[in-house]
């Protein structure tokens, strides 16, 4: 965190935090895949700074979901 913290401060951007998206329906959560330590230094900076994020799904689970009246 420590060094995150210096890159911030040093006018650097951080790389995007990698999140695999949950599913709540199969009660799957979602994960901080790769950038903990850089969620932890922008929240020491401040609880609202924004976050770059990339997004993934996992593999093999539905990321919709239809409701079975639907059609």
């Amino acid at each position: 965190m420590q060094r995150d913290l210096q890159k911030v401060k040093n006018g650097q951007l951080l790389s995007p935090v990698l999140i695999v998206r949950g599913n709540g329906r199969l009660g799957l959560p979602a994960i901080i895949a790769d950038g903990y330590h850089r969620v932890c230094a922008s929240y020491h900076l401040s609880e609202n700074e924004l976050i770059p994020c990339r997004i993934i799904d996992y593999p093999g689970v539905p990321t919709t979901w239809t409701s079975p009246t639907s059609s």
